[in-house]
């Protein structure tokens, strides 16, 4: 079975108060994640903050993970997405980036780009036991799912 999360459900608002609701899951277990910004043109950094309060359901060290930017950009023909984050601070601080195609609905697109800059990282968590959901098969794994039913 696949270890990657999946995206169910994106909705969004744009304007001066942008809003955002992510819904994940992984195996049979499900997350949302809900967040606004205030300022126009910000539904992008909405969607991308709900994205990665959602997979925090399912990996509590995501805590540590922040938004740093949200951009489109033209790569030949195709207009990008590319969402930044960073997780630390210091010597400590590490730097992840995932990009996705902008086609048709726009926040789909931020939600895929936050999971492709987290994939290798969320994979090791999710498969820690390699049995079920994380921290099922060993009651002594620091992975747990949370919010999910």
């Amino acid at each position: 079975m696949s270890g990657r999360l999946r995206i169910d459900d994106v909705r969004w608002t744009a304007g001066e108060a942008a809003a955002a609701r992510v819904r994940l899951s992984y195996r049979s277990h499900q997350a949302e994640g809900v967040a606004s910004a205030s300022g126009g043109g910000k539904w992008r950094e909405a969607v991308a903050e709900a994205t990665l309060r959602a997979v925090r359901a399912f990996i509590p060290d995501a805590s540590e993970m922040t938004v740093d930017a949200v951009t489109e950009v033209r790569s030949g023909r195709h207009p990008l997405v590319v969402v930044t984050m960073t997780r630390g601070c210091g010597r400590e601080e590490t730097f992840l980036s995932g990009t996705a195609i902008l086609s048709g609905e726009g926040g789909w697109a931020v939600a895929r780009a936050v999971l492709h800059g987290l994939n290798r990282w969320v994979e090791a968590r999710l498969d820690i036991d390699g049995a079920g959901p994380p921290g099922e098969a060993d009651p002594t794994s620091p992975v747990r799912i949370h919010g999910a039913d």
